[in-house]
C-alpha cells in the first residue's frame, strides 16, 4: 500500500522510500533479478559496488529505518551517512553511502520540503485479529497437503507463523507457503531441517547456504517474512512483541546423558540404528560442518537480537526448541542431538521472550520454562497426527489463549 505524506517541519514515517527510489531500492528495482550480472559494474557502478558488499542491503530494501531520533535529524544523519540512515543496521546499508547521496535526497529530508511515497509493509491488526502457528506441515504426504488446503485464517487480520518442515521439494514449499499467503494477512517462515534437504528428486542440486538463500528469496518473491529480514512488530492483541523468525541450526550438544563429544553421540545412534537423515542430506556448504554452520547462525542472530528495542517482548520462532528439556520426552533420547544446541538455553530470558515457538519433535504441546510458555506446534506425519482426537490446526500465540 502506498502512502503520499507532505514531511513538513520534522520529518516522521513509518515505511521505506519508493519514490523517488531511494538507492537500495533502485538497485533492488534494476537489478534484484540478475544481480550477478557482471555488466551492472559498468552500467550501474553504485549499485555494483553495494551488491556486492551486502546484498542484504538491497534484499532487506523495506528495513532501512533510523528510530530514536526524538527530530533531532542533523546529528542522526550526519552528513555523507544519509543513504545508510546513519550507518543504522550496524552499517548494513553503509555502501549506499558511496560518493555521497544526491543534493535533494540530503536538503530535502532535512528541510522537510520534499514529498515522497512510502510503503507500509505492514499493517496494525485489527481487534479481532490473533497470531497464529504452525510447523512440520510435510506437504509431500497428500493427507498434509489437504490440511493446508482446507486451512483457513479466523480473520481477515490474522497472522501465521510457520516454524519449518514445509516440504523438502522447493515445488512443494513454494506451493504451501504461497496458498498461505494468500489467506493470511502476514506469514513469517524459519526453516526447518527438511526444507534443508538436497533431495534427490530435487532438480536445483542446491546445497547448504545456497539452498537456504534461495529459499529465502523465493519467499521474499511471495511476500512471506524470513530470519533475514527485518523482525516485524505485532501491534494487535497480546502485542506489541517482535516477531523474531531464527535459522539456528544445531550442534550435537543436546547429547544422551553421560556423553561428553559429539563423536561419541553420533557413534551411539549409529549403533542404536536412531540417525537422522540430515546426516545423508543436508550438506552445511560452504562451511565444514553443520554445528560450525550453526555457530555462524547463533552469532549472527544473537547480535540482531541484542540490538532489539529493549522494551518490547518477543515472540521467538525457531524450528528446535531453544531449551533442552522439551526433546527429554523423545522416545529415543539419542535423537535430541538433531534438535538444538545449549548455547540458546537462556535466550528465552536474555531476549524478553513473551512466548517461544518451535517445532521438530512432532509432540505438539504447551509447556513453561522460567515461566516463560513455550509452544510445539508440529503437525507431523499422517501416522502420528491421525491417532490424536482432532486434526491438527494452527496453535494461538497471541494475545494468550
Amino acid at each position: 500500500m502506498l502512502f503520499l505524506i507532505p514531511w513538513a517541519d520534522a520529518a516522521f514515517a513509518h515505511g521505506s522510500v519508493v519514490d523517488p527510489a531511494s538507492r537500495n531500492y533502485g538497485c533492488w528495482l534494476r537489478w534484484g533479478s540478475d544481480f550477478q550480472d557482471p555488466a551492472m559494474q559498468q552500467q550501474d557502478p553504485m549499485c555494483w559496488q553495494a551488491w556486492q558488499d551486502n546484498p542484504n542491503a538491497m534484499w532487506n530494501w523495506n528495513g532501512l529505518y533510523r528510530n530514536g531520533l526524538g527530530g533531532n535529524f542533523q546529528a542522526g544523519l550526519p552528513d555523507g551517512q544519509l543513504c545508510s540512515g546513519g550507518l543504522t543496521e550496524s552499517g548494513r546499508y553503509r555502501s549506499l553511502d558511496v560518493d555521497g547521496c544526491s543534493s535533494g535526497d540530503g536538503e530535502g529530508v532535512r528541510s522537510g520540503k520534499i514529498r515522497r511515497s512510502i510503503t507500509d509493509v505492514i499493517g496494525t491488526p485489527g481487534e479481532g485479529a490473533k497470531l497464529f502457528a504452525i510447523s512440520d506441515l510435510h506437504v509431500s504426504y497428500s493427507e498434509n497437503r489437504k490440511l493446508v488446503e482446507e486451512l483457513r485464517p479466523r480473520s481477515d487480520d490474522d497472522w501465521l507463523l510457520v516454524a519449518g518442515d514445509v516440504g523438502e521439494k522447493l515445488d512443494d514449499i513454494a506451493w504451501a507457503l504461497d496458498t498461505l499467503r494468500r489467506r493470511f494477512a502476514t506469514v513469517v517462515w524459519a526453516p526447518g531441517n527438511h526444507e534443508l534437504w538436497t533431495h534427490p528428486r530435487d532438480a536445483t542440486g542446491l546445497r547448504g547456504e545456497a539452498r537456504y538463500l534461495h529459499l529465502v528469496e523465493l519467499c521474499r518473491a511471495m511476500g512471506v517474512l524470513t530470519p533475514e529480514d527485518p523482525y516485524a512488530v505485532w501491534r494487535g492483541p497480546g502485542g506489541p512483541a517482535v516477531v523474531a523468525p531464527l535459522f539456528l541450526l544445531y550442534d550435537y550438544t543436546f547429547r544422551p546423558d553421560g556423553v561428553t563429544t559429539k563423536e561419541a553421540a553420533l557413534a551411539q545412534a549409529y549403533e542404536e540404528g536412531v540417525v537422522c537423515t540430515d546426516e545423508m542430506l543436508l550438506h552445511p556448504d560452504p562451511y565444514p560442518t553443520r554445528d560450525a554452520w550453526c555457530r555462524a547462525r547463533l552469532a549472527a542472530t544473537e547480535e540482531r537480537l541484542a540490538a532489539l528495542d529493549p522494551e518490547l517482548p518477543t515472540v521467538l520462532m525457531n524450528h528446535y526448541p531453544l531449551v533442552r528439556e522439551p526433546t527429554r520426552i523423545l522416545r529415543h533420547p539419542v535423537f535430541a542431538q538433531w534438535c538444538g544446541t545449549e548455547r540458546t538455553a537462556d535466550w528465552h530470558l536474555r531476549f524478553r521472550a513473551a512466548v517461544a515457538v518451535y517445532g521438530h519433535l512432532h509432540i505438539p504441546r504447551t509447556t513453561y520454562h522460567d515461566g516463560v510458555r513455550f509452544e510445539e506446534v508440529s503437525v507431523g506425519y499422517p501416522r502420528e497426527w491421525q491417532k490424536r482426537p482432532a486434526a491438527p490446526s494452527p496453535r494461538q500465540i497471541l494475545p494468550t489463549p
